[in-house]
């Protein structure tokens, strides 16, 4: 996902392999989820962030991709919850955080395509808070090319792509009160 660094060694599978191996946090399927988490609360973590979803800065992925199943992302809550820490995620559409709130996350990180005004509430209802990230797209909600174009080409393409949705949800969001 959006921050799998490996990625950026994606010509040279040796090399992204080696990396993948010897840094903690990534994972693959439900059980190594759980011990990733519990690594990670053993290394000192104060709270738990997952990387649901792709981005907007990355040029291999982007929002609407899942990067993690049902599975991994409820197994990472209920382990993330039973060492009573915290766990929040990087998560932009409506479906997907719906499912990690039903799941019982404690925060969403971004939530840039949140348009969702029942999901909303619903977060404010069950004390999810949401950590809403309004200026990377200020240039396409304003309508200000000039800094739109400051951005590398393939952020570019996604702000284009996203502007409607990304301006109906941050209407949302701020209307809702939560953030």
């Amino acid at each position: 996902s959006h921050a799998d660094t490996t990625a950026l060694f994606a010509t040279y599978p040796d090399v992204a392999t080696w990396v993948w191996e010897r840094y903690p946090g990534f994972i693959s399927g439900a059980e190594s989820m759980r011990e990733c988490i519990r690594q990670q609360a053993k290394f000192g973590a104060d709270f738990i962030k997952l990387y649901a979803t792709g981005g907007f800065s990355t040029p291999a992925d982007g929002p609407e991709d899942e990067c993690l199943t049902d599975e991994e992302m409820k197994a990472a809550i209920d382990t993330a919850h039973q060492l009573n820490l915290k766990i929040t995620s990087h998560s932009y559409t409506p479906d997907l955080i719906r499912k990690q709130v039903e799941m019982g996350i404690d925060g969403i990180e971004h939530g840039a395509l949140l348009d969702d005004r029942d999901l909303l509430q619903m977060m404010i209802e069950r004390g999810v808070e949401l950590v809403p990230t309004f200026c990377p797209y200020d240039g396409i909600v304003y309508q200000d090319d000039a800094t739109v174009k400051q951005w590398p080409y393939e952020m570019q393409i996604k702000l284009r792509k996203y502007g409607e949705w990304l301006i109906r949800a941050r209407k949302a969001i701020v209307e809702s009160g939560i953030a």
